[in-house]
């Protein structure tokens, strides 16, 4: 009896582990693909895994696309031009629930052209789930005022 309940104990455990281990897979592959879709241009992409609050509050999909399309373009035509060459998505954090939404950290590698050098900056993403981890939305946590946002 008592390895029955010792059993029992390890299996649940290594279901658990299993879980948060898939949600940190997921969130990961999601940050990728928006910081890919942020390399190569895509706003549709970026704003469909930006936090939907956040999208509202500043004036829905088609206004965020308009601001980010105006600010890219004025990182291009400045006097330096900034380029972003690539984004590496690092490992999340465990996620955390906090009311009924799920929380995670991922950290970020930036990669930026500038007068022809590399230079290379590290940030963070907050990974958001509404929905016990199945979709994953993100807002760059070196932002206060998108937090302040919502």
């Amino acid at each position: 009896m008592k390895y029955r309940h010792l059993l029992v104990f390890l299996l649940s455990l290594l279901t658990y582990t299993a879980s948060a281990q898939d949600h940190r897979s997921l969130i990961k592959h999601t940050a990728q693909l928006m910081a890919d879709a942020i390399v190569v241009g895509d706003y549709k992409t970026v704003i469909a895994y930006t936090y939907p609050p956040f999208v509202k509050a500043r004036g829905g999909k088609l206004k965020l696309e308009s601001d980010l399309k105006q600010g890219l373009l004025k990182l291009k035509s400045a006097g330096n031009p900034l380029i972003i060459k690539h984004i590496e998505i690092g490992d999340p954090s465990k996620e955390v629930k906090i009311d009924s939404a799920w929380y995670s950290v991922v950290p970020e590698k930036i990669i930026l052209k500038m007068n022809g050098d590399d230079y290379s900056g590290t940030g963070s993403l907050v990974a958001i789930s509404s929905d016990n981890g199945e979709h994953w939305y993100f807002l760059d946590a070196a932002s206060p005022q998108k937090l302040e946002a919502m």
